[in-house]
C-alpha cells in the first residue's frame, strides 16, 4: 500500500482528512499529477486500486494512470458525498477505483503516475494506492 499523500513527485496539496488511512490525502485538481514509487518483490501480473474522495455535484473527474511513463488506463471518480449531506462532507468519505490492470511486472521498482485529465474545479483527493497480484486480494 502506498500513501496518497506521499508521492515522490507531485503538483497538488496535502489535505488533512480524519477518515483517510493516515489522516491525510493528496488533492489533485485538473491538470495536476502525482508520481509514486512502487516496489514489486517478484515478477508477476498485478492490478492497482486507488482509494479517493471526491465531493462534487456529480461530474466526477477522469484520472489517467501511468506506469513507468506510459499510459495504461484511467478511471472516472464518483461523488463520495452521501445523499443529503452538506457540501464538502464528501471529502472525508472514501471510495475505491475499479481495478486497473498493470500487467506483468518485473521485480523491482516501478513508477505509478496519476493525472487528473478532466474534471470539475474542486479535483479529487488520493488517500492510497494498493497494488495486488492479479487473482489475489492481499496487498504487495
Amino acid at each position: 500500500t502506498i500513501e496518497g499523500e506521499a508521492p515522490v513527485k507531485a503538483i497538488g496539496e496535502v489535505m488533512q482528512r480524519t477518515n483517510a488511512r493516515r489522516g491525510h490525502a493528496l488533492l489533485l485538481k485538473c491538470g495536476e499529477s502525482a508520481e509514486y514509487l512502487a516496489k514489486v518483490d517478484a515478477e508477476g501480473s498485478f492490478i492497482l486500486r486507488v482509494q479517493y474522495s471526491n465531493d462534487d455535484e456529480g461530474k466526477g473527474d477522469d484520472v489517467v494512470v501511468m506506469l513507468d511513463g506510459s499510459r495504461i488506463g484511467m478511471f472516472h471518480s464518483q461523488n463520495t458525498r452521501k445523499e443529503g449531506a452538506e457540501a464538502g462532507a464528501g471529502w472525508n468519505e472514501f471510495a475505491e477505483s475499479p481495478e486497473i490492470k498493470l500487467g506483468n511486472l518485473a521485480a523491482g521498482e516501478h513508477t505509478i503516475g496519476l493525472l487528473v485529465d478532466d474534471g470539475d474545479a474542486f479535483g479529487i483527493e488520493i488517500d492510497r494506492l494498493t497494488i495486488v497480484q492479479a487473482g489475489s486480494r492481499s496487498a504487495k
